[in-house]
């Protein structure tokens, strides 16, 4: 090899591993990948680097365990989350896994996951997005803050309130002592809502925090809210549909409010024609619309499809059958999905009393095998070697706006456990609990 092209091979290959940090078997870092070409090593596998990120809603994520499989779920090496990004060895077919502990769990000892995601030809970047530690004070100055919110003529109740307080006070004022606003960030804001007395919403300000200031006194002014009515119209084909129900969320960054105009419908068969919605819509805030269809699946574990998704002023066709029904089978555990539409990705859920398991897996028709993965023995202990106490089974079919397709989805965030879909549609299959034929 010249000089030259040395030059070059250093620049591909170590110089991400100097901004990323790469993963090695050998603890002293120096891993013998086969030889250099002309070496002795032409039967060796070629390296395929996977840069992993782990990330809260604060920051980077250091020092959880990342592990990559083989498709029979045989463990091939192990490293640590760093930052910006791990560069660890996998290749196709592989699963590169995140473990970690739910940051809600009480018991130390509960609420494991391994999430594994699937390497695919073309994978060079997955992101594993987790909840962040709480830090033990919050980073603000304390301050007492008092609030008057005004009141329009037309609003029956006024509440107001302030980011990362749990009440809301109806009296139209507020008075909070010592307030430090949220534990994981510096921001903090005080709000204020009207609605009428049907429960819609008429009014709404806010405004932010200064937390230089020993006091400080906010007046948020009685801002009407031009609502408008959306348009959805709703169908399937091919489901056995046995009940759907609808509601509109509004609201931002600080603020969300549950319109009182939730929407349900029991049918038992195709419409004739499609069912129509019309949710309202706050001019300034938008609408997050969320549907839920209850159906009968072939794999006798019942069956969602479900709807969540960013509603403009225009009207909008929905089809609750447009991605395709996974079916699920124990005892073997296994998945399969059908011909049809797919979305940016399959994501398959078991959960035990014991520790729980995600796999990510791109959207491919056909019949497929759960490969448990293995794990080093200071991580088994966190889950149930026999995996016979079962507390939930289900797949998803999953597509997100803003994601085009499988490579996008890994790499924009497989997301925390209970992270509710962005905007997408999605089938989903689930729970089977407890059954073994």
């Amino acid at each position: 090899m010249s000089e030259q092209m040395a030059r070059c091979s250093w620049f591909l290959v170590g110089l991400p591993c100097l901004l990323f940090g790469c993963e090695t078997d050998d603890p002293q870092g120096l891993q013998d990948v086969g030889g250099a070409v002309g070496a002795g090593g032409g039967d060796a596998k070629p390296q395929a680097l996977v840069f992993v990120q782990v990330n809260s809603t604060v920051a980077p994520v250091s020092g959880l365990d990342i592990l990559v499989h083989d498709s029979s779920g045989a463990l091939l090496r192990r490293g640590v989350s760093t930052s910006p990004a791990l560069a660890i060895e996998a290749h196709p077919g592989d699963t590169v896994g995140l473990v970690r502990r739910d940051s809600e769990s009480s018991d130390p000892e509960d609420g494991w996951l391994i999430e594994s995601v699937r390497v695919t030809q073309e994978t060079h970047a997955i992101s594993f997005v987790v909840d962040p530690e709480s830090p033990v004070e919050p980073p603000n100055a304390p301050i007492d803050l008092q609030i008057e919110a005004e009141r329009a003529s037309a609003v029956t109740e006024l509440f107001v309130g302030a980011s990362c307080v749990g009440d809301m006070l109806t009296t139209g004022s507020a008075t909070f002592l010592n307030y430090a606003g949220c534990p994981d960030g510096s921001a903090s804001f005080v709000f204020a809502f009207g609605l009428d007395a049907d429960g819609g919403l008429l009014t709404f300000a806010s405004a932010s925090v200064n937390h230089g200031d020993q006091t400080q006194a906010i007046d948020l002014p009685a801002t009407p809210v031009p609502m408008f009515n959306g348009h959805i119209e709703l169908s399937w084909t091919d489901l056995d549909v046995l009940g759907v129900q609808g509601g509109t969320v509004l609201g931002g960054s600080i603020f969300s409010f549950m319109d009182p105009d939730t929407w349900e419908l029991m049918a038992e068969a195709s419409p004739a024609s499609p069912i129509v919605y019309d949710p309202r819509i706050a001019s300034s805030m938008g609408a997050r619309v969320h549907i839920q269809a209850e159906v009968n699946d072939a794999s006798g574990c019942g069956g969602l499809a479900t709807i969540d998704r960013f509603l403009g002023l225009e009207s909008e066709q929905w089809q609750l059958d447009r991605l395709a029904f996974a079916s699920i089978a124990v005892d073997p555990y296994q998945w399969s999905l059908p011909a049809g539409g797919r979305g940016d990705a399959v994501v398959i859920d078991l959960d035990f009393h014991h520790g729980s398991y995600r796999w990510v897996e791109p959207p491919i028709n056909g019949e497929h095998a759960v490969a448990f993965p293995e794990l080093p023995d200071d991580l088994a202990g966190h889950f149930d070697p026999n995996r016979d106490d079962l507390d939930s089974f289900y797949v998803t079919n999953d597509e997100r706006d803003g994601t085009a397709d499988y490579l996008e989805y890994v790499a924009a965030g497989t997301s925390n456990r209970g992270f509710s879909k962005d905007t997408g549609q999605a089938a989903q299959v689930g729970p089977c609990i407890g059954a073994t034929d």
